[in-house]
């Protein structure tokens, strides 16, 4: 195990995710990624605080991270049905897109 980094696994792999959009993710503000369905990312960062901000340009998703020497995070994008306010959900019938939510969450091992 690489004692001077960590690393962020970036994941888009649920079963519920309905495969339509990308999602872009950042790692202390620069780009590390689009994740397309089935895609799976991984990034070497510095120990230390992150930020990891995902999109998938409807909703906006951010979360902090401390990482210690060695360790590794995994991160689980999800685009899902629904979300959104009615008016969001009017807007986005008007679009044509259906109404998607975005889950983006750290994956706790068992």
């Amino acid at each position: 195990m690489d004692q001077e980094h960590a690393t962020i696994v970036l994941r888009r792999t649920s079963a519920e995710d309905v495969g339509v959009r990308e999602i872009y993710v950042s790692i202390d503000g620069k780009d590390a990624g689009v994740l397309r369905p089935g895609d799976v990312v991984t990034k070497q960062v510095t120990p230390g605080r992150h930020v990891v901000k995902a999109t998938n340009t409807l909703f906006r998703r951010s979360l902090e991270v401390d990482l210690a020497p060695g360790e590794i995070a995994e991160f689980l994008g999800v685009n899902k049905p629904g979300g959104g306010a009615m008016g969001m959900s009017i807007l986005m019938a008007v679009l044509g897109v259906g109404a998607l939510k975005l889950e983006f969450d750290r994956v706790v091992a068992p």
